[in-house]
């Protein structure tokens, strides 16, 4: 079940790493429960809770992971996949992961570290978005960001990569 629970969350941190790498604010709710598809019909339990979470919950551009699902993932694939938040709700963190911007290629061949090229110019684009918002709400989402980008840059400043490959890293040495 956490292997599931892992290649899920993996891909809803992927696909939000690739929309902010094209700017794109997203947000979520990853839960589970009883859910049924039929035709054009689709309701149930978990759709309910990860609407609930996402609606109610999620507030900043974060997926937030459903609490009783945290408890069955293991701190190694919290720690890679995962940040806890100040609200001490567990969100995904495309940060962590390590955004690609769309010249990653040409960066690597001239020697560049493209995640950290990322981090580099993406405050440039926080920084006009927080400029020019023209409701509060949207400013705020952004500040926010801009607090998680501040995190993950300091971070890979001093460990030279993403906190995710650094964690990978990390277990590698020590089996």
């Amino acid at each position: 079940a956490e292997d599931q629970l892992s290649i899920v969350i993996w891909s809803c941190l992927g696909l939000q790493a690739w929309l902010l790498s094209a700017g794109i604010l997203a947000r979520g709710g990853f839960s589970h429960g009883p859910t049924f598809h039929k035709n054009d019909m689709l309701y149930g339990e978990g759709l309910i809770r990860a609407y609930d979470l996402e609606s109610k919950t999620a507030i900043y551009p974060r997926i937030i992971i459903d609490p009783e699902l945290i408890s069955t993932l293991s701190p190694g694939h919290k720690a890679m996949f995962l940040s806890q938040d100040v609200d001490g709700l567990w969100h995904t963190d495309p940060f962590a992961f390590g955004i690609l911007p769309g010249n990653s290629e040409a960066l690597l061949e001239d020697a560049y570290d493209p995640h950290l090229v990322f981090l580099e110019t993406f405050v440039t684009k926080i920084d006009n978005e927080i400029k020019n918002a023209k409701d509060v709400g949207v400013a705020a989402k952004w500040h926010w960001l801009k607090s998680k980008h501040a995190e993950a840059l300091a971070f890979h400043q001093k460990h030279g990569k993403p906190r995710m490959w650094r964690i990978m890293e990390l277990a590698k040495k020590s089996k």
